[in-house]
């Protein structure tokens, strides 16, 4: 009985608080990182397309000036890459594909501003039309360099000249309208859908962070900065071309550099 009642006992012990169980405290996720790392970046932005047949293009002012256009300059007058149709405060002005002349929008001896359409040209053969939409029109920079077609059910990997068009602006929200010029012998033919490269830029050696560190895509944005301490700071830096998935910081940072994974937010 003796022994039955201090069983019992040290059980009212235990269950009153008697016995200090040590309660261990719940593990602290730390808030993943990300370095900043050196390496290569293209910048290509790829985007459904139609081909379509003798499209007309403009020619837009590369500055803001005086335009002179040729004294014998004219509507279907077959112009080139390489044959001045004018001037603009003094420098040539030559037309980015060879065509015929369609109209001249802008009167002689006029000032314009930089990128206003001046003049449009129909190309004699064929190119393939898509539509930029607004979230990625920030990736076309200054000017897209250069483009690469595939045509579904026909051949891949051919070189176009991207080129504004006339009203290329689609419907409000939906984007720009861009035209790439396909090589004169390129097999197509107008209805075709193809898929279009737009290469916006390329860095052999950049300071590389993942967007989704980076607040901000276009001129400046912010990261959240780790010190040796584990302390955060919040830092602005200078953004250049990216890629979709990893974008340049031309300032701000250094290599090797220590970010939160995830970008700030404006709070």
């Amino acid at each position: 009985m003796k022994r039955f009642l201090s069983v019992i006992s040290a059980m009212l012990l235990v269950s009153c608080g008697g016995t200090t169980v040590d309660q261990q405290p719940e593990p602290v996720d730390e808030p993943a990182t990300v370095r900043v790392q050196r390496g290569p970046i293209t910048s290509v932005l790829v985007v459904p397309g139609v081909v379509t047949a003798n499209p007309q293009f403009v020619i837009e002012a590369p500055t803001a000036g005086q335009l002179t256009w040729k004294e014998d300059l004219a509507p279907d007058m077959q112009v080139s890459e390489d044959l001045a149709m004018g001037t603009l405060n003094g420098e040539p002005i030559t037309s980015p594909a060879s065509g015929r002349i369609g109209e001249l929008l802008v009167p002689d001896s006029t000032e314009v501003a930089a990128r206003i359409p001046i003049a449009t040209v129909s190309y004699q053969g064929f190119g393939v039309r898509t539509v930029v939409p607004v979230a990625e029109q920030y990736r076309l920079y200054d000017g897209t360099v250069a483009g690469r077609v595939n045509i579904e059910g026909g051949p891949a990997g051919v070189m176009c000249q991207p080129v504004p068009i006339l009203d290329g602006a689609a419907e409000p929200g939906a984007g720009v309208t861009v035209e790439c010029l396909l090589p004169p012998d390129a097999p197509v033919i107008a209805g075709l859908t193809a898929k279009v490269g737009l290469t916006t830029g390329s860095v052999d050696s950049a300071l590389l962070l993942p967007v989704s560190a980076v607040a901000g895509r276009v001129g400046t944005g912010e990261v959240t900065r780790v010190a040796a301490d584990g302390s955060h700071e919040r830092v602005s830096v200078v953004l250049g071309i990216t890629d979709g998935a990893h974008i340049e910081i031309l300032d701000g940072l250094a290599e090797g550099d220590t970010v939160l994974a995830i970008a700030p937010t404006l709070s």
